[in-house]
This record gives structure tokens, C-alpha cells and sequence, in this order.
């Protein structure tokens, strides 16, 4: 009994583990969380595909900052940016609707924050700060390489800061989906050795366990969300708590 619980509990612990920490491998080592030899974290916490959705806009500022260093007009360097391979494979609507734009002589800020932009919630957020930095440039004569160069500086700083919080925040969910899944072992381990739930639970106070358990297992998964949301919530600047 006891060899069977102890394959359960490697085995859920298997399947929940978020992989070898990014950095740590020998062509990666000594680079540091982000080295260009290893995986960065976030590779290993959303995955390759999920990964490029997300940092297309940095990508699309970076792009658009090095043609405005090369004299081009910012128009013309969003379309640039536009036709990045990244930026095609994440968000292939971009370039038909800045062409659009300019057919219609709008700005290309307006562009990045319409209403029917897609994409994910962090993906609109790095768009917005993008879209201040070309409507600084638009309104008040700005070098639009400056504004473009700051803001992909910026988005790329915050990627790296969103990388470090969900490599940190990895191991805790690991944790929660471990010990979540460790009552499962008790009725696992009783079909085993051949019981059924029934007859595992047919007295009053094997029920009374099991409801117990239950309850405290969600309520511990509750908490355990909770605790980790609560850290990976971005902190307060103004001084308050």
C-alpha cells in the first residue's frame, strides 16, 4: 500500500512540476535569468506560442525606433513594424489597418488604441503605452525615434519584470496543484488494493473525514490562490499600502 501511494504521489508531482528553472542549464549557465543560451522563465511558464502573442508590441516598437533612427517618416516605420515576422504572426490585422488609417489621413496612434484591437489584456497594455509615445510625437513635434526607443525600452523592461514574477510564482502553483491532488491518493490507493469508494467510505466516520477533507482542501486552495494572487499583483507607487 504504502509503494502504491508513494508512485501516486511522484506521479502527481511529475505532472505538476513547472520544469528546471530557467538559467540553470549548462549552456545557459552564468547567464542569468534571461541569458540568450537558455530558455527565459516565461518560456517555461506560458509556453513558446503564448509567449510571442504577448510581446509582439515590443517587438513592433523596437522595430519601428530603429527605422525612425534611419530618417524614415512614422508612418511608414509602423508599417515597417507592421510587417515584422513576429509582429505578422501575432497580430496579422495590424498592417490592413494602418494602411487603412493612412488611406484615411488619420495618425497611426489611433491605430494601436481602436476599440476592435485584439489580442490579450496584456498585449492591449503594452499597445497603449506604444500609442503614447506616437501621439506625443504626433501632437507636439517630438523626435518620434526618442519617444518609439523609450517606449519599446520600457516594454521590454516590463516583459522581463512579468517573467521574473511568473518564474517566481511557478514553484507556489506547483505546490497548490501537489497538495490539491494528494487526496486523490486515499480512494486511488483503495481501488488499488480493490475497495471501492463505497466500501471505503461505508462508516459514518470515514464520510465525515472525507467531507471534512474536501472542505479543507478547497478552502486551502482558496487561500493558497489568494496569497498568490495577492503577490503577483503589481505594488502601489503612491506611498499607500
Amino acid at each position: 500500500m504504502s509503494l502504491v501511494a508513494a508512485l501516486l504521489v511522484v506521479a502527481a508531482t511529475l505532472l505538476a512540476w513547472p520544469g528546471p528553472a530557467p538559467g540553470t542549464s549548462r549552456a545557459g549557465a552564468g547567464r542569468g535569468i534571461t541569458g540568450r543560451a537558455g530558455m527565459s522563465p516565461r518560456r517555461w511558464v506560458l509556453g513558446p506560442g503564448r509567449r510571442g502573442e504577448e510581446s509582439w508590441a515590443a517587438e513592433a516598437a523596437e522595430v519601428a525606433a530603429v527605422a525612425l533612427r534611419a530618417g524614415v517618416p512614422l508612418a511608414a516605420a509602423a508599417l515597417v513594424a507592421a510587417r515584422s515576422p513576429g509582429v505578422v504572426a501575432a497580430a496579422p490585422w495590424l498592417r490592413t489597418r494602418l494602411e487603412a488609417a493612412l488611406a484615411r489621413g488619420d495618425g497611426v496612434a489611433g491605430v494601436l488604441t481602436a476599440p476592435s484591437v485584439d489580442g490579450p489584456p496584456r498585449a492591449s497594455e503594452d499597445l497603449r503605452l506604444l500609442a503614447l509615445a506616437w501621439s506625443l510625437s504626433e501632437e507636439t513635434g517630438a523626435a518620434a525615434a526618442h519617444t518609439t526607443a523609450a517606449a519599446a525600452a520600457s516594454l521590454r523592461a516590463r516583459s522581463a519584470a512579468r517573467d521574473l514574477r511568473d518564474a517566481t510564482l511557478a514553484g507556489p502553483r506547483a505546490s497548490m496543484r501537489v497538495l490539491t491532488a494528494l487526496p486523490l491518493v486515499g480512494p486511488a490507493v483503495g481501488l488499488a488494493l480493490g475497495l471501492s469508494p463505497a466500501v471505503l467510505y461505508a462508516t459514518p466516520a470515514a464520510r465525515l473525514s472525507a467531507s471534512v477533507g474536501a472542505l479543507l482542501t478547497l478552502s486551502g486552495w482558496a487561500w493558497a490562490r489568494r496569497l498568490v494572487g495577492a503577490a503577483g499583483r503589481p505594488g502601489r507607487t503612491d506611498g499607500s499600502a
